[in-house]
């Protein structure tokens, strides 16, 4: 592992992107943080190893796509590949931005 120190940041080189194929996953300790890392249709995403619901694991957590805000009674489903879902109570995360959908989509007030 590699710490490289910027003005406002750290940036730590982990392995090298090409080591982890798409579909897997690997779990990485940066300090006392877990981070997983996961390969979805060769795009990288790393986030914090764990829901801020119960501190369940999120690395086995399932990929999965989700229903997308539409019009009364019609029901759209989208953002495929782009969400992990908690495997304990099914919180679901956008994997670009890390932000939960929980109350997002289904409580938009």
């Amino acid at each position: 592992m590699e710490v490289e120190n910027t003005q406002s940041q750290n940036r730590v080189v982990l392995f090298p992107s090409d080591q982890l194929k798409p579909g897997e996953r690997k779990l990485i300790k940066v300090d006392q943080l877990e981070i997983a890392i996961i390969n979805v249709d060769e795009k990288i995403y790393a986030f914090r190893n764990e829901c801020p619901h119960q501190g369940i694991s999120m690395v086995y957590g399932p990929v999965t796509g989700t229903m997308v805000t539409s019009n009364p009674q019609e029901y759209k489903y989208g953002l495929e590949n782009e969400i992990i879902k908690c495997p304990l109570h099914g919180w679901e995360f956008d994997l670009k931005t890390g932000k939960s959908f929980f109350h997002l989509i289904r409580f938009p007030f």
